[in-house]
């Protein structure tokens, strides 16, 4: 008994770790596919034969990609192989992507889905997958590479290797239908990197249109990982006409015993409608439910209707003109205008849902009437799955709907139309609705609000919970800012509501969002609204009464996209109603980066009735971000933090506590914040001990390399890590003597990350070459350069098949410790142990010459000038007319043999810095002449805890930041005449270890500290003057969250 008990705890317990792990609906036996059904018998045989001999094969490749056109039946066919292997007990996980479905369509849960499959599929992975989401601090917000790793790749690697298992498949439909291309494509890279190399035979059958995209990476002819087959090609066209014949033969005759028609189905007709088809399954789906359809009660002229389409129009044609007619029919012209005007909203409506919702939601939604919904989709059954239960969802029966009606060139019945931009308008304007009328403070009435933990579990304060979270306020609250984002951005009464959003609701949507479990959307959805404003205001479309440039200059914690002007100028007002709007749904657009972190938030257009908006609301979205990331955490756990930590804790002159410091329920009696803290983020890397930092190109990432080998990326949007790489860091031979400059950075496209002369694809940790000792990527991203330990120096050509070595140059006697290109990618610069400088023609494996020098080699950022540090003395030379730029001598105090004297150069190559231990000294190139000027020394106490561990230029070269072993950071600044004081501006504490490096990002926007107890800081430059003492105040050793007792 007790055993027993024992074992339901345990069990528990797992089941509760596993429920960590956020997964969408996507099984292909969903309750949200209604209508999914295996395939006819005796049809489809050849592709399922083809398939089934894949899955059973032990040698053959690990992923299956079914593709061909919309309608071809590929759904189908992956329910029906899905099914084959549960009967079988073989499948072990299942997605079908829906693009209707906003869960069903997001990239983020793809792998953790699959991996609660798994778990589910066999008892031995279930442990090692319960002890990787233990193990994560965050499940629920784990990356992309994170879940693929952690939860599928490292518990399959603790399986034995048992040659005798048979595989296990994944069935992943309609891959096309993830919302996120670029998301995409880092799954598909994923598993083709990863997937071939596991010890458990692990398939994947993918089913998708064949978009260039997902073809550049699954076809066989060139990556070899994967076998493909084409529905149209290699499918006999006579074969699947007789498959559709033999569909419409059994369905029609069903209709034909159901009312009692003779000779039904005639031949002829079934001869008829397969060449209409063309090779479309779902044109004859479509058909036959027309057929059936119970609200006209007429097979016959139905029939007569389908037939009158024709045959001599292409498949997609036919499908299209059938659409039309369906909706002429349900709709014909003579309807009311209210009517009308309902059964459009209602089609337009499902068509622009981001998830399905029942009947009654959808009423509640729109403002209808109780039945309304039902009496507009009455007659449209043959395109939507119209449930008996209210309660119940009602959905498309094939995403090729959504696609004819917001296509304005195959949508001829142009009453029905809506341009994507138009659909997304209205939804988000029902969706502000909703929260207007029922989002307030502590929206559940709970009585002890301070004591509830988030997320509400159903059958805890069900009730309240259920009464006062409605389906439809949740959909809204979660959904949107997307449909905003998407929406016209020259709709001024969505701008006003928007506005009157961000003035009135904002804290109740957010404590909405974490009693929900939903809170992982708060900052990305807050995002998305400030890029929909800033596009706005790139659109030239002014805030009323408001001098855009009076307005203060609150910051993103992100940079923003890049304002679009021609798509913004390209639209016209909304009077020209649909004609002038988008003829097809598209996905969101990517983020643009605005040229201005100052851009206002929220944009009214002026020509609209201005609302009586309060002057700081374009900021509000920009606090809320800052005030989210820095209580992430609290506010996801208790909501109720929200008004007891949070806003009463504002910067005193900011717009989000001008606004709403009211709600909160502490009052600051001293201390208040003045400023919003320049700290974005603190990441903690597990081992400590990093010693190299990089941000991407894009400034998204920031990436850490420590001192075992490992390299870390912190997502600075979402602030997910992953570990991308580990490889051990083994001194080289005579190591005393060589010195090699271990560069660490991201190639030009963010693509890869070079460690140590390690090459790795960021998107999938994959190593690309055989390691060097050194490397460097040419400025225009074409090249990569490897440095070997026997002087050998490769180069690859990036654009390449599998990156194919270009040239192998040789001369070099010893060790390449250094690389660097010239900044018109002409000429490679390697330094050696060899005591030499060699300068080589990058366009053939010719060496340009040959300088002599000893000592630790620095380039400069253009690559012309070379800097070799020896104990006493920097000695630079031009590599481009071998001239001796200088050679001077400098009295480091206190010198210490052990320690090399490091040099950098500063971003434009003006200056030179060199320091070891305790002393800095900086050097400038004077124009015009050799002769360089020493500009200023700096010194401090020669103890050992003070001694500089490192050290970095601002992208303005005004001033040097100062990293010590004592975890301090000081700013030393360069005046304007090129001298620099004697003595920091000012030092602050930013970790509790020596700080092993500083950078900032490309447009210096952020920089970024790590240090030896393993802590990385990331700063927002732009909020703080590095010159002042402005970071004094902040600190990572203080947190901005208070906690009070309820009494």
């Amino acid at each position: 008994m007790v055993e027993a008990l024992v074992n339901i705890t345990v069990h528990g317990e797992s089941s509760e770790i596993l429920n960590e792990l956020r997964r969408a609906p996507a099984y292909y036996d969903s309750s949200l596919r209604k209508q999914a059904q295996e395939c006819m018998q005796e049809t489809r045989v050849a592709i399922l034969n083809t398939i089934y001999e894949w899955v059973d094969s032990l040698d053959t490749t690990p992923i299956f990609w079914l593709y061909g056109l919309a309608g071809t039946g590929k759904s189908t066919i992956a329910h029906t192989v899905a099914e084959q292997c549960r009967r079988r007990g073989r499948l072990g996980a299942s997605f079908f992507f829906a693009h209707a479905n906003a869960e069903c369509s997001d990239a983020n849960l793809f792998f953790s889905t699959i991996a609660y499959q798994l778990s589910k599929f066999d008892p031995d992975l279930r442990q090692h997958i319960i002890h990787g989401v233990r193990a994560h601090p965050s499940p629920q917000d784990a990356s992309i590479p994170t879940q693929f790793e952690e939860f599928i790749l490292t518990p399959i690697r603790k399986l034995a290797n048992d040659s005798a298992r048979e595989p296990i498949i994944v069935v992943v439909d309609a891959f096309d239908d993830c919302s996120d291309a670029r998301k995409a494509s880092e799954i598909l890279q994923l598993l083709s990197a990863k997937i071939p190399s596991l010890p458990l035979r692990l398939k994947f059958l993918i089913t998708s249109r064949p978009e260039p995209e997902i073809r550049s990476i699954l076809h066989p002819d060139i990556h070899r990982i994967s076998r493909s087959f084409d529905l149209l090609l290699d499918v006999d066209a006579s074969s699947t006409n007789e498959d559709i014949k033999r569909f419409l033969r059994f369905h029609i005759g069903r209709i034909g015993k159901e009312y009692d028609l003779p000779s039904w189905p005639r031949e002829m007709d079934v001869e008829d409608l397969a060449q209409q088809a063309g090779g479309l399954f779902i044109f004859a789906h479509t058909g036959v439910e027309l057929i059936r359809d119970k609200g006209v009660m007429d097979p016959e002229s139905q029939l007569a209707m389908l037939k009158n389409i024709g045959t001599n129009g292409t498949p997609a044609f036919n499908l299209n003109t059938l659409y039309s007619r369906i909706l002429r029919k349900a709709m014909p012209e003579t309807a009311s205008t209210t009517v009308q005007e309902r059964v459009i909203t209602v089609i337009h409506a499902i068509v622009g849902l981001r998830a399905p919702l029942a009947l009654c939601a959808i009423e509640r939604l729109l403002g209808l009437d109780r039945g309304a919904a039902r009496a507009a989709l009455n007659r449209l059954r043959s395109i939507f799955i119209v449930p008996d239960n209210d309660e119940d969802t009602v959905q498309l029966i094939h995403p090729s709907f959504a696609r004819y009606i917001t296509d304005e060139e195959s949508c001829t019945e142009t009453r029905f139309f809506a341009g994507g931009q138009q659909l997304q308008s209205q939804l988000a304007r029902d969706c502000l609705k909703q929260m207007k009328n029922h989002l307030k403070q502590n929206i559940c009435n709970f009585k002890d609000f301070a004591t509830v933990k988030a997320p509400i579990k159903d059958g805890v304060n069900s009730d309240v919970y259920l009464k006062t979270l409605s389906v439809e306020l949740k959909y809204s609250c979660e959904n949107f800012a997307a449909h905003v984002f998407s929406a016209d951005w020259q709709d001024g009464e969505l701008c006003e509501m928007v506005a009157e959003w961000a003035n009135q609701y904002l804290p109740y949507w957010l404590e909405v969002l974490a009693l929900i479990g939903s809170f992982h959307d708060a900052l990305p959805s807050l995002r998305l609204l400030s890029n929909f404003c800033g596009i706005a205001s790139a659109s030239h479309v002014e805030l009323p009464e408001t001098d855009r440039g009076e307005l203060p200059g609150y910051d993103y914690t992100e940079p923003l996209p890049r304002a679009d002007n021609s798509r913004a100028q390209a639209q016209t007002p909304r009077a020209a109603q649909s004609k002038s709007l988008q003829s097809s749904l598209q996905p969101l657009p990517k983020r643009r980066k605005l040229e201005s972190p100052h851009q206002p938030l929220l944009a009214i257009e002026r020509l609209k009735v201005p609302p009586a908006v309060p002057k700081q609301s374009p900021q509000l979205l920009a606090d809320a971000i800052r005030m989210v990331s820095e209580s992430y955490d609290d506010i996801k756990r208790f909501p109720h933090q929200i008004y007891t930590s949070c806003l009463g804790f504002c910067p005193l002159d900011s717009p989000l506590f001008k606004q709403y410091s009211q709600l909160s329920t502490v009052r600051v009696l001293s201390g208040e914040r003045k400023h919003w803290r320049p700290l974005l983020h603190d990441f903690k890397d597990p081992d400590g001990h990093v010693d190299s930092l990089a941000f991407s190109p894009d400034g998204t990432i920031l990436a850490s390399y420590s001192y075992l080998g490992k390299i870390f990326l912190w997502n600075l949007e979402t602030r997910e890590s992953r570990l991308l790489a580990y490889h051990s860091r083994h001194p080289l031979p005579d190591s005393e003597r060589v010195v090699v400059n271990t560069a660490f950075t991201f190639s030009p496209d963010g693509r890869y990350i070079a460690a140590s002369g390690h090459v790795y694809r960021v998107a999938t940790g994959e190593e690309v070459f055989v390691p060097g000792i050194c490397s460097a990527f040419s400025p225009d991203g074409l090249y990569v350069a490897l440095g070997y330990a026997d002087g050998i120096i490769k180069l690859h050509d990036m654009q390449g098949p599998n990156l194919s070595l270009f040239g192998e140059f040789c001369g070099h006697g010893d060790t390449i410790t250094t690389l660097a290109f010239s900044s018109d990618n002409k000429f490679l610069t390697s330094a050696s142990s060899d005591d030499t400088i060699r300068v080589w023609n990058c366009s053939s494996p010719e060496m340009m010459k040959e300088i002599r020098c000893r000592g630790y080699v620095t380039f400069s950022p253009n690559g012309t000038v070379a800097s070799c540090s020896q104990p006493f003395v920097i000695w630079a030379v031009d590599i481009r007319t071998s001239e001796e730029k200088s050679n001077f001598s400098i009295v480091f105090s206190d010198f210490d043999s052990h320690h090399k004297v490091s040099t950098i150069f500063s971003p434009s190559g003006d200056y030179i810095v060199s320091y070891q231990n305790v002393t800095v000294d900086m050097v400038r190139w004077v124009a015009g002449t050799q002769a360089p000027r020493t500009l200023a020394a700096y010194r401090r106490s020669s103890r050992s805890s003070s001694a500089i561990t490192s050290i970095s230029f601002t992208p303005d070269e005004q001033c040097l930041l100062i990293g010590n072993k004592q975890g301090l950071i000081g700013s030393w600044r360069i005046s304007n005449n090129g001298s620099a004081d004697s003595r920091f501006d000012f030092e602050y504490k930013a970790h509790f270890g020596a700080v092993q490096a500083i950078t900032f990002s490309h447009k210096g926007k952020y920089f970024a500290s790590a240090s030896r107890d393993g802590s990385i800081c990331v700063w927002d430059s732009t909020s703080v003057d590095l010159h002042e003492s402005d970071l004094t105040l902040t600190s990572v050793l203080h947190g901005q969250t208070a906690i009070f007792a309820p009494d």
